[in-house]
């Protein structure tokens, strides 16, 4: 009798451990999905969980750091961050995260560090040189973060042609002038200068159009692109203008700070709150929610 009451103890206790260490779907899958459909919240108690069963499982003190960075809790997110570097330091992902997290607090010094660490890890990741990026521009060395952003460029596409597949807005390199012809239909009490203004407005747009068609289609839309790049497109030069039967005839360059776009593009990547999450021909696609 005692035996089996004994084993009856036993077998309780393995029933309530084993969706923490992998049942048909384990606390931390489950945290996972969570974490996929926003639900951060849901996602924390399931990642509570598997610490909880599984105190050694660093996977699981990450996702806890990730979800608490992205809630700006700075604190408990770099305390999830160490513990899961205490039990790996080989484990690329929290030394990116904890990367973030000193680069949203300006400790550019530390972001870098942790960084670089990151790149020796994992040499062929592209969020790892995105992120460096961003801290190089902070600290004013350009050529280095140009240099960064080309490599994750790179490295991106290379995942598209191995995976046809992506976990972050996936781009292209965009052109640095953009070439266009504007015809301008003169109103009849405006003046020169003013057909001439809202001609070169009417040729930003154009040109706006062609910096979004140089994007991977299903990164960045339309609308999203031009928000992005309008400040960033400047009047280069006007190769042509004349008049002809009442219309305005110009050929316009306008160049892009292309360095400047990436910048902001990656920026968006790390706040992935601003993004509305879609799932189309086996891509996850963020996009940006104005």
């Amino acid at each position: 009798m005692k035996k089996r009451i004994s084993c009856l103890i036993i077998c309780l206790y393995l029933s309530l451990l084993l969706p923490a260490y992998g049942g048909e779907e384990s606390y931390f899958d489950q945290g996972k999905k969570y974490l996929d459909q926003g639900k951060k919240q849901e996602a924390l108690e399931c990642f509570a969980k598997t610490v909880q069963a599984q105190p050694k499982n660093f996977y699981a003190y990450y996702y806890q750091g990730l979800i608490h960075l992205q809630l700006k809790e700075y604190l408990t997110a770099l305390e999830a961050f160490n513990r899961a570097l205490a039990l790996n330091s080989h484990y690329a992902s929290p030394y990116i995260g904890r990367g973030v997290l000193y680069y949203q607090q300006k400790d550019y010094q530390k972001a870098l560090e942790d960084l670089n660490t990151a790149v020796k890890l994992i040499p062929n990741n592209a969020n790892a040189y995105n992120k460096r990026a961003l801290v190089y521009a902070a600290l004013g060395q350009k050529d280095k973060a140009k240099a960064d952003f080309a490599k994750a460029n790179n490295l991106l596409n290379q995942k598209i042609a191995k995976q046809n597949s992506g976990k972050v807005i996936l781009i292209e390199n965009c052109p640095e002038k953009i070439t266009v012809s504007v015809f301008y239909s003169l109103a009849k009490k405006e003046s020169k200068k003013q057909a001439l203004q809202r001609a070169l407005e009417q040729g930003k747009l154009q040109a706006l159009d062609k910096v979004a068609s140089s994007y991977h289609p299903d990164g960045l839309s339309n609308q999203q692109t031009r928000s992005l790049a309008k400040p960033l497109l400047k009047l280069d030069k006007i190769h042509e203008e004349k008049i002809v039967s009442g219309v305005l005839k110009l050929k316009v360059t306008f160049s892009l700070d292309t360095y400047e776009m990436q910048k902001r593009i990656v920026e968006f990547q790390i706040n992935k709150d601003n993004f509305a999450v879609e799932k189309q021909d086996g891509w996850t696609i963020y996009r940006q929610q104005f």
